[in-house]
Order: structure tokens, then C-alpha cells, then sequence
């Protein structure tokens, strides 16, 4: 019999900051997002070895997917490092794709060829390790509610959350900070990458309810490679 982590992808989520809210040298926050996905990676692989190793029948690695709406910035850095790590990508879309690549256009695009940039995205993901494109239906009229719908979508379809934050709190309810307060009040595990100046993989140093408003010593703290895997281990018992 097979285990549940071996029938069901382990989906790692990314809610983020555009480039507007990052840092100019993205370099760090690209490694510290690898540094956590990688963890994520090990610990998946490893659990699925162990099963293998007790059973009697040679059965397949866990398959591990990443789930990002390719959104300029946090979006896009974390959707590259879990390619290359062997992720698969899943892409909710807060519209029809077409509609969609409109926000990339230029003199509307925050990135340099925007679009160019997720369309490569997108066919690395599909000739490699797999894509899957959900396409939502949003509308032009309520773009903040279509964007939500999207934050939304990549929590209903995570075990595990990665939020890139610059430690303020915006007024928008398609917002990061939004999103992130969202995942805490649905137990969602969640891993927080701080997006300006810090790099340091973060989470809450209270279960509580609600977001700090300001990443700092009393309400964020380090996290380490074996509380990452503990997280695994809380998203994996969210299954059940």
C-alpha cells in the first residue's frame, strides 16, 4: 500500500512582494528561497526513500510542485529555484491567460521583458518537470478581487507556504500581508522569507492568530533547516 505522500505532489506555495518592494540585488532572496525549498526538497525525498525502503515493491520518488502565479517578483524568483530544484509548477492565474499577460506588457511591466520572462517560465516549466495553468476568471472590473481570488487559489493548493515580506503591512485585501494573515488563520504552515533587507528564513514566534506588522525580534524569529522539516511534518498531518 502506498503512502499518501507518495499518491499526492507535496505543493509548496509563494505569496510575495512585486519588485517595487524588493531589494535591487535580488541575489540573497533568490538563495534564501532556494536554502528553504531545498530543505523542503530533502526532507520530501527523504520520507519517500524510507517508504521505499520498507516496502517490498520499488515505488516512485514523492513528486514535488510548486505553486506560484509567476507575478513579477517574489513569484517569479521562487518559481525559478524550485525548477531548478525539480519542482513541477502549478500556475493559478487570476485571469485568462491572455488577459492575463496584458499586466507584462510594456509600460505597465515593473520587470525588463516582463512578458518574454514569463513565458519562458512557463515552457521551462512544461518542458522539464510539468506545468499546469489554472486559469481563473477574474475580471477587469474588480482587479484587487481577481488578484485575491489568485493569493486564494495558491493556499487552497499548498501543504506548505513560503511568503516573501518587506515587514510592513498594505492596505490591499490581494496584498501579501493579506494572504499571509489568511494562511496563519487556516493553520497553513508558512515559512516567511523577509523581502527588504533581511534574508533570513523567518516564521511566527507565536501560533496566535493574525500578522505582526513588523518583522523584528518579538514577532518573527530565525527558523532553522530542522523546523523546516518539522513544518513538512505539520503540512503532511494536515492531510490526515
Amino acid at each position: 500500500m502506498t503512502s499518501e505522500i507518495e499518491l499526492c505532489p507535496f505543493a509548496v506555495g509563494v505569496v510575495g512582494h512585486r519588485p517595487n518592494r524588493l531589494p535591487s540585488d535580488l541575489r540573497p532572496l533568490a538563495t534564501a528561497l532556494r536554502r528553504v525549498l531545498a530543505a523542503i526538497r530533502d526532507e520530501i525525498t527523504s520520507r519517500g526513500s524510507e517508504t521505499q525502503s520498507a516496502g517490498a515493491i520499488s515505488k516512485p520518488l514523492p513528486h514535488l510542485c510548486a505553486v506560484s502565479p509567476l507575478a513579477e517578483g517574489a513569484d517569479r524568483i521562487f518559481a525559478d529555484q524550485a525548477l531548478e530544484l525539480g519542482f513541477s509548477l502549478r500556475c493559478p492565474m487570476p485571469f485568462p491567460q491572455g488577459e492575463y499577460e496584458r499586466d507584462f506588457s510594456p509600460g505597465i511591466a515593473l520587470e525588463a521583458n516582463s512578458l518574454r520572462r514569463f513565458h519562458r517560465l512557463l515552457e521551462r516549466a512544461a518542458n522539464t518537470t510539468g506545468l499546469t495553468i489554472i486559469e481563473l476568471g477574474g475580471s477587469r472590473l474588480d482587479v484587487e478581487a481577481a488578484y485575491a481570488a489568485a493569493g486564494t487559489a495558491v493556499l487552497d493548493m499548498s501543504d506548505l507556504v513560503v511568503a516573501v515580506w518587506d515587514g510592513t503591512r498594505g492596505a490591499s485585501p490581494a496584498g501579501t500581508e493579506a494572504t499571509m494573515e489568511d494562511a496563519r488563520r487556516r493553520s497553513i504552515p508558512m515559512v516567511v522569507v523577509g523581502a527588504n533587507p533581511l534574508h533570513v528564513p523567518m516564521r511566527p514566534s507565536s501560533e496566535s492568530p493574525g500578522t505582526p506588522n513588523t518583522i523584528d525580534s518579538n514577532a518573527w524569529r530565525p527558523v532553522t533547516l530542522k523546523e523546516i522539516c518539522s513544518l513538512v511534518t505539520d503540512a503532511i498531518g494536515r492531510r490526515r
